[in-house]
């Protein structure tokens, strides 16, 4: 995994280079080609040269976003196409996965829930799949918990009606598996290091960020405390469901 990490980390410094060192020749031409006036009684141009770093700063920082999304959409539609069953009807993928329309109609899908922002509103096959969008960033801070119940919804209402459901977001590691984890545990009885494991088990590389840890953790406090009897009685251990096997 810290290989991983070095690996994007070097990618994204690469196109934040290229992007300044694009945006330097530009300023260069720019400030060649045209001349600066200052009239009478005008005040100095500190504030708005201010502001024109911010906003070139900005408009950097977007650019590079932008190619590296773009760089690790081309990598995983190349390296890592094939989405892989956490439970019964349920798959993890990548952005790639989500893309590889033929083999989504192979394993049966019928709807696709897309756990990141960037993806195309109605679905890249909207005459195929059903689509639902939980946009969220891959951060620590983001609030990916106000996103359960509807992303549990979107699941559980799939399956009721005999669909298959993949989950996924660019690299099939952080946000898809935090709503897998999430599903499995609410709708599977599982706790978090249970419903990790079993999705692990198929896709080695999930790994939510700290932040959903921290989200997932609360919602298995959650779910243990709604097991407990009220009153006087002793509390039993919570009977959980088995999950189905997966496909093989």
């Amino acid at each position: 995994m810290l290989a991983d990490v070095a690996h994007a980390r070097s990618a994204y410094d690469a196109i934040k280079a290229l992007v300044l060192r694009d945006g330097a020749r530009r300023g260069a031409r720019d400030t060649l080609d045209t001349p600066r006036v200052l009239s009478r009684g005008t005040r100095g141009d500190g504030d708005g040269d201010a502001r024109a770093r911010a906003m070139d700063k900005s408009t950097q920082d977007a650019r590079v976003k932008a190619l590296f999304a773009a760089l690790l959409t081309a990598r995983s539609v190349k390296n890592d196409s094939r989405a892989v069953e956490v439970t019964k009807g349920v798959y993890i993928g990548s952005v790639g996965a989500a893309k590889n329309v033929e083999a989504l109609r192979e394993l049966g899908v019928t709807h696709v829930l897309t756990a990141c922002g960037g993806m195309p509103r109605e679905g890249f096959y909207p005459d195929d799949f059903e689509y639902a969008t939980c946009a969220v960033d891959d951060k620590p801070d983001a609030a990916i918990d106000e996103h359960f119940d509807r992303c549990f919804d979107f699941i559980r209402d799939a399956l009721a009606r005999d669909g298959k459901v993949l989950v996924h977001c660019f690299q099939g590691k952080s946000r898809s598996a935090t709503i897998c984890a999430m599903y499995m545990m609410r709708a599977l009885g599982m706790d978090l290091d249970e419903a990790m494991t079993a999705i692990r088990e198929v896709r080695p590389c999930a790994q939510p960020n700290s932040g959903f840890i921290r989200a997932l953790r609360a919602l298995e406090r959650s779910l243990a405390a709604r097991s407990v009897p009220s009153g006087d009685e002793s509390p039993k251990k919570k009977t959980k469901t088995t999950a189905p096997t997966r496909a093989r």
